[in-house]
């Protein structure tokens, strides 16, 4: 497909087909204008060109991190670095090896989907798990992950408040219509209308994206971050940002990027906007359920220290399982003696009842030769019952962080 093509109307059978196809184009357009300031003798190779000008080594990076998850974070971090290395070097050998520019755009473009697509089939199971809590509303998508916890932080919200993210996956962008602020708006109420059951400790609403820099994000209630952390963003390599050259129509703009490609610069700078809950729900909340409504607020009693040792123990506890094998090969060390290595670990279990009872367990465990993961296996009931132990102990903190807190919405 030439560059002509891709801007050509995308004729699709459905609505899945057609958001591949825009993906599709999407990236081949990011490999074009990468290539063309690669030959402008910007960059040494193009790999680096194509990780600063696009958005498309950054997301299979954060998709290949996803998916080590429970790893020790060194040891992520070692392999996300290889993983990165070996992308460069294929891509810049496929770069040399395909002298027309057409053909090469493709082939690289579809080396890079390959990859993408390999490691989404790799996923693991609560990948897709969070996945499948992600909410489409109509023309918006809700999650709770929060890239932005510190640029919030600086516009004055709590380390610890909580956020319902929004994205517009299907809302393009067409300056002279106003349909899709209506639809915007119709899913806006639904969310409004969900809010207290499913997100009801959320401070506020928050989206990043290349639309909160147009006016329509004042009509539609959004207040504009702008701190140090959150300033406007033309960056290429920042996500999102390059679906603004998608038309109302669900096609490439070929007039917006034949402009961006004579210029170096999008038509809009991806900006970070908020709306506060309760002015949320007063302005999309259907009027027949306003009143008094019932979310949620963090405890002034909640620890935040035990909410930070939860979180630690969770990655001790792959490193016990890492580290598990040599302690079962050295014969001069006790139970007590590893465990020196999880102080975040021990302190939880302590709290949770079941220390002594996972001392006994790893000290059989030494002594009948198991691996880590054979414990569960071997040892069913003691596994059980300090898994019950820990769970309690878990779910009795999480159930401390937050107190009812009633609002009237008018």
């Amino acid at each position: 497909m030439n560059l002509e093509q891709i801007t050509q109307p995308i004729e699709a059978e459905s609505s899945d087909d057609r958001e591949m196809k825009i993906a599709e184009r999407l990236a081949r357009l990011q490999v074009h204008f990468a290539d063309s300031r690669h030959q402008d003798g910007r960059y040494a190779d193009f790999s680096e060109a194509l990780n600063k000008n696009t958005t498309l080594i950054s997301s299979l990076l954060r998709r290949y991190y996803e998916n080590i998850r429970g790893e020790k974070e060194e040891e992520r971090d070692k392999k996300v670095k290889s993983f990165a290395a070996s992308v460069d070097e294929e891509i810049n050998k496929l770069y040399r090896e395909t002298p027309d520019r057409e053909k090469r755009d493709e082939v690289i473009t579809q080396h890079l989907l390959g990859l993408y697509s390999t490691i989404k089939k790799r996923e693991p199971d609560e990948i897709e798990k969070r996945m499948d809590e992600d909410l489409n509303i109509g023309a918006i998508k809700v999650e709770r992950d929060v890239r932005e916890k510190k640029s919030m932080e600086e516009a004055g919200f709590d380390p610890e408040d909580e956020f319902v993210t929004i994205h517009f996956p299907s809302f393009y962008e067409s300056a002279s219509s106003r349909s899709p602020l209506v639809e915007v708006g119709k899913s806006f109420s639904k969310l409004a209308e969900i809010i207290p059951q499913k997100y009801p400790e959320a401070r506020a609403i928050i989206s990043e994206s290349w639309l909160l820099s147009l006016p329509a994000a004042e009509r539609l209630g959004f207040k504009k971050v702008f701190t140090p952390a959150a300033k406007p963003e033309t960056n290429l390599a920042r996500g999102g940002i390059w679906s603004q050259f998608i038309d109302q129509n669900g096609n490439i703009s070929k007039k917006r990027f034949d402009e961006f490609m004579k210029t170096g610069k999008p038509p809009y700078a991806v900006t970070l906007g908020y709306i506060p809950v309760e002015e949320f729900l007063g302005r999309y909340l259907p009027a027949g359920k306003k009143g008094e409504i019932l979310l949620k607020e963090i405890n002034p009693d909640w620890k935040r220290e035990d909410a930070i040792e939860l979180e630690k123990c969770a990655d001790e506890i792959q490193e016990i399982h890492n580290d598990f094998q040599s302690f079962v090969e050295d014969t001069n060390s006790s139970a007590e003696d590893f465990m020196k290595n999880y102080p975040a670990f021990v302190s939880v279990m302590t709290k949770a009842g079941c220390y002594e009872d996972f001392l006994k367990v790893i000290a059989k465990a030494k002594e009948k030769g198991y691996r880590f993961s054979e414990i569960a296996r071997k040892m069913p009931f003691e596994n059980a019952k300090m898994g019950i132990a820990y769970e309690k102990y878990r779910k009795g903190l999480e159930s401390k962080k937050y107190r009812d807190r009633k609002v009237f919405i008018e």
